[in-house]
C-alpha cells in the first residue's frame, strides 16, 4: 500500500517525535517504517484495500487491515503506538513493534 492511499491521517510528526518514541522504547525503528509514521502518522487504508488471507492445513483466515497506529493523535487514543504497546506488552515479544490492527474471519477449508 502506498503512503499516499492512506486515509484518516494523525498529524504531522517530525523527527524529533519519532526520535522521542525510540528513546523511550530503547530501540531504533526501522528506516521504512520511519518513512511510513513521518508520511501518515498512522491511518486507515482505502476501503476494500485492507484485505489479505493466511492459510493453514485446516482453515483460510481472511484478515482485514483496521488501521495502522500512530504516535500521536488528538482524535483518537486507540490508535495510538505507546498504547498498542503497553496492551500488547505480555502477549507479544518484547523484540515486536505492532504497527497495525487487524480483524480476523475464520472460514473452513471446504470455503
Amino acid at each position: 500500500m502506498k503512503t499516499d492511499e492512506v486515509l484518516e491521517r494523525g498529524p504531522r510528526l517530525s523527527e524529533k517525535d519519532i526520535a522521542d518514541f525510540e528513546e523511550g522504547i530503547k530501540s531504533s525503528l526501522p528506516a521504512d517504517y520511519r518513512a511510513f509514521l513521518l508520511a501518515t502518522n498512522g491511518g486507515e487504508p482505502p476501503e476494500g484495500a485492507g484485505w489479505f488471507r493466511m492459510k493453514t492445513r485446516t482453515s483460510r483466515k481472511w484478515s482485514h487491515l483496521r488501521f495502522f497506529y500512530g504516535l500521536r493523535r488528538p482524535d483518537v487514543t486507540g490508535w495510538l503506538l505507546p498504547q498498542a504497546l503497553r496492551d500488547f506488552r505480555d502477549s507479544v515479544d518484547p523484540n515486536t513493534i505492532p504497527t497495525l490492527l487487524t480483524s480476523t474471519v475464520i472460514k473452513s477449508s471446504s470455503q
